[in-house]
């Protein structure tokens, strides 16, 4: 996960790139990133991974929070829509990046707001 995030910070197109993905095996759970994320940060059984997803996800969040390629609105929007899924889940990486978003998002609409 570090390095992917070292790439797109370094070519934010990527980013947008992937939002976009795709994936054409039809045997795969895994459909789009939307699926690839909610797997990472909510369902994977391995504690580390879920903390790489809150990790690189909230940098990311952070670095692109605002304008077309916005990390914050997209994950953001995910979160939101996938919150009731989290009964008898491991959701503690969920929360956390959840919550680290919500201030996040609340930090930059105050700044908007001065």
């Amino acid at each position: 996960m570090a390095l992917w995030m070292g790439c797109v910070l370094h070519k934010p197109e990527l980013f947008k790139q992937f939002i976009y993905w795709k994936n054409t095996k039809e045997s795969s759970a895994i459909k789009c990133t939307a699926d690839f994320v909610i797997v990472g940060i909510l369902e994977c059984p391995e504690e580390k991974i879920r903390m790489d997803f809150q990790n690189t996800f909230g940098a990311l969040a952070k670095h692109f929070s605002t304008g077309d390629n916005s990390a914050l609105v997209f994950l953001l929007g995910l979160l939101a829509k996938n919150f009731p899924n989290i009964s008898d889940k491991p959701a503690r990486q969920f929360f956390d990046l959840f919550d680290e978003l919500i201030d996040l998002n609340e930090e930059l609409n105050w700044q908007k707001e001065e």
